[in-house]
Order: C-alpha cells, then sequence, then structure tokens
C-alpha cells in the first residue's frame, strides 16, 4: 500500500513538473537590450559597381576561358533576358551549357554535332551539367586549326630560308 503511494505520489509531481515546464508566456516577452557605441556612415553617392574596378588594360574577352566541345543542342527559348542555351559535350564527355546572349560572336555556320571554341569568363554555375554564363564568342574549330596549319608552316619556311 505505501509502494502505491509512493508511486501515485512521484507520477502527479512528474505530470505537474512536466506542464509546467512546457507551457509558455507569450504575453511578455523578454526584452532585449542593445547599445550601439559608434555610428558608422558609408556615402553611397561615391561608391562604384564592382565591375567599372576590372584592369581596364585588358578586355575580359583577352581574359577568356578556353572550352572545346561538341554543340548537340541549341535550344530556340529565349529567355527573358534574350539569352538562348547551347548544350555541348567536352572533349572528357561532360555536359555544359554556354549562355549565348546577343552580344556572344557566333560562326555563321553554328548547327549541331560540330566541334567548337568556347571563349567564357572563368564562372561557372555548381547545375548539372555547369552552366557558363558569360560567353564572348564561339569559333568553329575546324577554322581554326586551317590557321594554326598556315602559321606553323609559314614559320617552318621562314626557319629553314
Amino acid at each position: 500500500m505505501k509502494n502505491n503511494i509512493f508511486y501515485k505520489t512521484c507520477f502527479v509531481l512528474a505530470v505537474s513538473a512536466s506542464l509546467i515546464g512546457c507551457s509558455s508566456n507569450t504575453d511578455s516577452p523578454t526584452p532585449v537590450e542593445t547599445t550601439i557605441s559608434e555610428s558608422v556612415s558609408i556615402a553611397v553617392d561615391d561608391t562604384e559597381p564592382a565591375t567599372e574596378h576590372v584592369d581596364s588594360t585588358k578586355p575580359a574577352e583577352q581574359n577568356a576561358i578556353v572550352t572545346i566541345g561538341t554543340l548537340k543542342d541549341l535550344s530556340e527559348v529565349i529567355d527573358n533576358y534574350g539569352n538562348k542555351q547551347a548544350l555541348f559535350t567536352d572533349e572528357n564527355g561532360a555536359d555544359f551549357i554556354a549562355i549565348v546572349s546577343e552580344q556572344t560572336l557566333l560562326p555563321d555556320d553554328f548547327s549541331t554535332d560540330h566541334d567548337y571554341e568556347v571563349y567564357h569568363s572563368d564562372v561557372m554555375t555548381m547545375s548539372i551539367p555547369g552552366q557558363y554564363p558569360e560567353v564572348y564568342e564561339i569559333k568553329k574549330v575546324d577554322d581554326i586549326s586551317d590557321t594554326e596549319i598556315i602559321i606553323e608552316s609559314s614559320t617552318e619556311e621562314s626557319i629553314t630560308n
């Protein structure tokens, strides 16, 4: 009998403790004190966008990264900014998307299943497949290799003479 009263008392104490602990008083939040010891002012009129602080001695196109890939698909859908997406597969078999804008220089015969050199910035999205949002120029690889061969042969001729 004494055991039974002991267990009932422990049960009542446990229930009342849990009810007191779970109740919350939302009527009066605890005040938070904040003090500002020093104020800082920024002259907004003197700031310029970060893009204007790029080294102006070299155009961005000269700092371009070149990725060679085979054009698999050119989307005809134009987004809100006037851009199209071109799906490429690079030399390692990985897919990437080049965002083609109105400023992107394209070859005259830009068609699928041909190899191209894509000149782009070093920014790439972390999506799968990755996207190059700033593409400067796309050149057909066939045209580039012909000019390289001509330059190499003219250099060899001048060395032998």
